[in-house]
């Protein structure tokens, strides 16, 4: 069994999996906003989990597994949390996740076992893997004070400007059009910013997801398509792998975010203090981009409904909980906070029409937002 350890935000954690490719696919996936260690301080570890093919194992549990009354949060996810049928074996708590076909195990240690039962390919377990990891981190960052929000985020000079707002508003089309050949910005973040308040000002720090292209960026982005043909796209592998891209079910892309630094010519950034926060809106009636700055209350009232899993403020995963690192957080707590970064920070309404991704509007939209 192969070991590495990560750390995010003060947490650290240890993976340990039989195939040490998924721990190279998982560094990647992660980095830099989580930093990878040669090894840590066992006092110092926060959580261990295990990534572990046993096909007898696996199949001895979908025995024992059946339609369960017994549920309990898995992850948190924008859309909502997201609950696993749950039951108990030889005294750990046994969940089944049936979309990656793999069994989480907590045990009496605390240590958290992800059972796999083959080596498919495309690779779903090291999603697996890399959600668990991913939901002990957000658990633990929410519990030192944190927020996140649902939103993307760019680079520059140490400066960060947030892009936020509901699904398919231009936030995935603005990144690409902000970072496509500009080597002095960097992807902060594609989907999930987590925002701390520092002494010095608010710090961002990108938390990992999988990259959605949707064919809807290739109409504003007609570079975009051809590039990603060129592009083994898919989330399971890594950026240096080559193939034939993958779509998703529904038409869709998804990339690794190492794969989209790649798609667009640019480097990860693992934190920066925010300039600015940016909600952007398809204008059909205008020809460019134009920032509008938005006033104190209006702006927290957005905000506040961009923060992640909005929908379901304060809730947490049950299964991979760390109490030891603190009190949750109540949704009133979440709100002020996120009312207070709006009232620090520069918000604007950007309304984006249809060559509003052209450089000639994107260079001083990136300036003014930027600094």
């Amino acid at each position: 069994m192969n070991s590495t350890w990560f750390s995010y935000d003060g947490f650290s954690i240890e993976v340990a999996s039989d195939q040490t490719s998924d721990l190279s696919w998982l560094a990647e996936f992660l980095g830099p906003s989580f930093e990878q260690r040669t090894g840590c301080d066992p006092r110092n570890i926060h959580q261990r989990v295990l990534l572990s093919e046993d096909r007898p194992g696996f199949e001895r549990l979908q025995r024992l597994a059946h339609p369960s009354t017994t549920h309990c949060v898995g992850f948190v996810l924008d859309s909502g949390p997201l609950e696993l049928n749950t039951f108990h074996d030889q005294g750990a708590t046994v969940a089944v996740d049936e979309a990656f076909d793999v069994f989480y195990l907590r045990q009496p240690s605390g240590t958290l076992q992800i059972m796999d039962a083959h080596q498919a390919s495309p690779r779903h377990a090291r999603v697996a893997l890399m959600r668990v990891v991913r939901e002990y981190a957000m658990h633990h960052s929410l519990r030192q004070g944190r927020i996140f929000l649902h939103a993307s985020a760019v680079a520059r000079n140490g400066r960060a400007v947030l892009f936020t707002g509901p699904k398919q508003a231009g936030k995935t089309s603005l990144v690409c059009a902000s970072l496509y050949n500009r080597p002095a910005c960097g992807l902060l973040a594609n989907d999930r910013v987590l925002v701390a308040h520092e002494a010095s000002g608010w710090q961002c720090r990108g938390m990992p997801s999988i990259v959605s292209v949707r064919p809807g960026s290739f109409t504003v982005l007609p570079w975009l398509h051809a590039r990603v043909q060129q592009f083994a796209c898919g989330h399971t592998r890594f950026a240096s792998d080559v193939g034939p891209a993958r779509l998703l079910n529904d038409g869709r892309y998804g990339l690794s975010p190492a794969q989209f630094c790649q798609l667009l010519n640019t480097q990860p950034v693992a934190t920066a203090m925010a300039s600015a926060i940016a909600f952007p809106r398809l204008d059909p009636t205008i020809s460019g981009a134009r920032a509008h700055r938005l006033n104190t209350a209006n702006a927290a009232e957005r905000l506040t409904a961009c923060l992640f899993a909005a929908s379901g403020l304060g809730t947490r995963s049950e299964l991979f909980d760390l109490p030891e690192s603190g009190r949750f957080p109540t949704p009133l707590e979440l709100q002020n906070q996120a009312r207070q970064f709006a009232a620090e920070i520069p918000c604007f309404e950007v309304r984006l029409g249809p060559h509003a991704y052209q450089p000639e509007h994107i260079d001083p939209l990136l300036d003014q937002l930027l600094g």
